[in-house]
């Protein structure tokens, strides 16, 4: 059974990757919707449900799958990677946007600090991605 973790923004990035792990194993396996609250603004239990509601909506299959909420407080980039010390993942799928501020061209967005970071691999969806098998796999490595 495949097992990912999908970090999730409550936008439409967010919506287009947990789509894409949805299709990515054909609506089996488990999924983990992970909310990062980097400050107060939102309790854990309004999260939770706000993370219920965006998977029912981002059905765009019949999905037999297992799902699990989690609500954590911290840092988004070490909760993410936490978690994936906590639970044997096979993917990390997140989402990705075009448009960059200057600090994250400084810093490192989100996605690219997870990617650079995992033990597992991370699968990064561009905001209109629509998942349509796979033909051919590249892989990059910095490897020696």
């Amino acid at each position: 059974m495949k097992k990912i973790l999908i970090p999730i923004e409550f936008d439409t990035v967010s919506r287009h990757a947990l789509r894409y792990a949805i299709d990515l194993i054909a609506g089996q396996g488990k999924y983990t919707l992970l909310h990062v609250i980097d400050d107060s603004s939102l309790r854990i239990d309004e999260a939770k449900r706000h993370l219920r509601e965006f998977w029912e909506s981002a059905w765009t299959i019949p999905c037999s799958g297992h799902v699990d909420f989690l609500v954590i407080q911290g840092d988004v980039v070490d909760i993410i990677l936490g978690q994936t010390g906590k639970t044997t993942y096979d993917y990390i799928v997140m989402g990705t946007r075009e448009n960059h501020d200057v600090l994250d061209r400084w810093f490192g967005t989100t996605a690219n600090n997870v990617a650079r970071r995992s033990p597992v691999p991370v699968l990064l969806v561009p905001a209109e991605a629509v998942f349509c098998g796979f033909k051919q796999v590249l892989i990059a490595s910095d490897y020696h």
